[in-house]
């Protein structure tokens, strides 16, 4: 972790924690352990997302909102570059959940939903959002609304972590008002089946910091699978597989 200290006039002095990843967080619902640098701004005053992660799992945060209401996380485990976001082997219709069914800016092949009396995360299998396949480990401070959360990226993949990820998160009441969104212009908050249309997107590698201004609509590098240069005739010719 990293500590600036920033000099205000001749007499104050501000320090401002950054912590760039992997950075590991306690689960205990006590928001301290978060750096400037992992806090999201929403669609709604006084509601702010975190984010972080490292080898083995995504860690999650939240102040504001209600403990009592879901916060849903969608993520695209295999993004495709811009400007087809939306092609790769997911979906982009969400659940059916707590009355509203969101279009979403991305293929998403991951969705987690979790509160304080209930939690769950699904996978897309192809044809359909798969079942509950277990829980969210999360906890909600008993003293306000602050919660955190991990999910391990083998839940979140099927497999192990991915190298990168397209991500949407939110609050939904019960009856389906969305609000405290990331990507904060993603969409207004408000009842209804919404179509959002901004995302945040990380390479999940050490060395981020996860809300640069650069990470939101960031489109996946394409990452070269294989090239081979062919020669013959007095000529070159490359031959490539790409990862996306």
């Amino acid at each position: 972790m990293k500590r600036i200290l920033s000099f205000i006039g001749m007499t104050a002095i501000a320090v401002v924690f950054l912590a760039t990843t992997y950075h590991t967080i306690t689960v205990d619902g006590n928001l301290t352990d978060w750096a400037s640098d992992e806090a999201f701004s929403t669609s709604t005053p006084g509601v702010t997302w975190y984010i972080t992660w490292d080898e083995n799992y995504l860690y999650l945060g939240t102040a504001g909102g209600s403990k009592y209401e879901g916060h849903i996380v969608y993520i695209d485990t295999d993004p495709q570059p811009a400007p087809n976001q939306t092609s790769g082997t997911g979906t982009t219709t969400g659940l059916n959940y707590d009355n509203h069914t969101p279009t979403l800016p991305f293929s998403a092949n991951f969705f987690a939903y979790y509160k304080v009396d209930y939690s769950e995360f699904r996978r897309w299998n192809g044809s359909g959002w798969s079942n509950s396949l277990g829980y969210v480990n999360n906890y909600f401070n008993p003293t306000n609304d602050d919660g955190e959360a991990k999910i391990p990226w083998s839940d979140i993949t099927g497999a192990g972590k991915p190298s990168h990820i397209y991500l949407l998160c939110y609050i939904t009441s019960g009856g389906g008002y969305q609000y405290g969104i990331t990507p904060n212009d993603a969409q207004t908050d408000g009842t209804g089946n919404k179509t959002y249309t901004h995302y945040w997107g990380f390479v999940v590698t050490a060395g981020v910091s996860p809300n640069s201004s650069g990470n939101k609509d960031q489109s996946l590098p394409v990452q070269f699978v294989s090239l081979v240069a062919l020669t013959g005739n007095s000529k070159v010719t490359l031959v490539w597989e790409t990862g996306s």
